[in-house]
């Protein structure tokens, strides 16, 4: 099942994930590509893997940077079996390979993201929400920032649910120009 909002590339290819199916029945990232003379194109770029750390069921929708890389949330799996970031990104050569680049579900940190899709800055930081943990049990705001060799460093901007604020938070963040979310 497809639940997520489509992402387009510049080239006119839509790009979405699937909560099931699959060699795994654990999800896809799948690219639907325009054929000449109408018409399209399904291609599966990614099976999501009970069998590793990979993230399974993703839910929310892709974002697709200026290289072609494809970034997105899996509400369970992982190291913790919580939920993960992930990029799938095209492979010299052809095919496409999926990166975890952050497991869900270790101290005050959120898990299962599930609804809301993620957001970047210029700087080529990652946002996003998680429904439940932080502090509170309630969800969180977080960011993921590159580090200087790979990799990316979580950042929890804010744990809901204090008694004065929100919880639980299911919606897109939105980014502005001065980079306030």
């Amino acid at each position: 099942m497809c639940s997520s909002d489509l992402a387009i590339d510049a080239h006119g290819n839509l790009f979405g994930t699937t909560n099931s199916g699959g060699i795994y029945d654990e999800g896809t990232v799948f690219e639907f590509s325009p054929r000449q003379g109408g018409g399209w194109t399904e291609t599966v770029l990614h099976n999501f893997n009970p069998y590793t750390t990979d993230g399974l069921e993703p839910q929310s929708g892709l974002i697709v940077d200026s290289g072609g890389n494809l970034y997105g949330t899996a509400a369970s799996g992982g190291i913790n079996d919580e939920g993960t970031v992930f990029e799938v990104s095209p492979r010299q050569g052809g095919g496409w390979s999926e990166t975890t680049l952050h497991s869900f579900g270790t101290g005050s940190d959120g898990y299962e993201p599930y609804v809301a899709n993620l957001v970047f800055d210029g700087a080529g930081n990652i946002y996003g929400t998680t429904p439940f943990g932080g502090i509170h049990g309630s969800g969180v705001a977080f960011k993921l920032s590159p580090r200087q060799g790979g990799g990316y460093t979580e950042t929890v901007l804010h744990s809901f649910g204090n008694g004065t604020d929100g919880a639980e938070p299911q919606s897109n963040l939105i980014l502005d120009s001065a980079g306030n979310l």
